[in-house]
């Protein structure tokens, strides 16, 4: 869910369903998943209502 990466109560977190919330900085501040992080952001900004978060370009990616 847009809901559960990077919400403002925990802008460096994302909540992975079924586990937990996980961070995406290590401790001195540097990302975790660089191009997961940018990607997943484009895609946030798309959806500014919520909602999935969903890759449907078929470039199987992870």
């Amino acid at each position: 869910m847009a809901e559960h990466y990077r919400p403002e109560s925990r802008p460096n977190h994302v909540y992975v369903i079924n586990y937990s919330w996980e961070p995406l900085f290590d401790k001195k501040g540097k990302p975790l998943y660089p191009l997961l992080m940018a990607e997943l952001d484009a895609i946030k900004a798309l959806r500014p209502t919520g909602g999935l978060m969903l890759r449907r370009d078929g470039s199987s990616l992870p």
